[in-house]
């Protein structure tokens, strides 16, 4: 295994990894939302990308959920979220999937953000272990 392997991810990879079809994962890289560079002809994610979804907490302190786990700010969050998006994070997440959700950069950010409220509250123990 190449040094490059080891820190970077087909973008095959990567789709397969989340369920997405090549051509979506390109459509993100091209609208910022993932991170990816180019070795000759073809592309690249760092494995830190991957890292960045697969850490629901991480993702939460991105979007300024709070770093200390307390339920009363992840009631804040998830209801500040269900504001905005007018639904909980576990309907909108069903609701990207089957695609009734339309695909923008901002509707690809609540999806991220369901995606690991919902983890969080399935799972508390997320919180703090990141």
């Amino acid at each position: 295994m190449s040094r490059v392997d080891e820190h970077f991810v087909r973008v095959r990879d990567y789709a397969a990894r989340f369920d997405l079809s090549e051509s979506a994962v390109y459509k993100k890289i091209d609208r910022g939302e993932i991170g990816a560079i180019r070795i000759g002809k073809t592309v690249r994610i760092p494995s830190s990308e991957m890292e960045r979804y697969l850490s629901p907490t991480a993702v939460l302190e991105e979007a300024g959920a709070p770093r200390d786990g307390e339920p009363e700010n992840l009631g804040d969050r998830t209801a500040r979220f269900e504001e905005q998006a007018g639904c909980s994070p576990r309907e909108y997440v069903e609701s990207w999937r089957s695609g009734t959700i339309e695909d923008t950069p901002a509707n690809a950010q609540l999806a991220i953000e369901a995606l690991a409220l919902r983890a969080v509250l399935e799972h508390p123990h997320l919180v703090g272990s990141a």
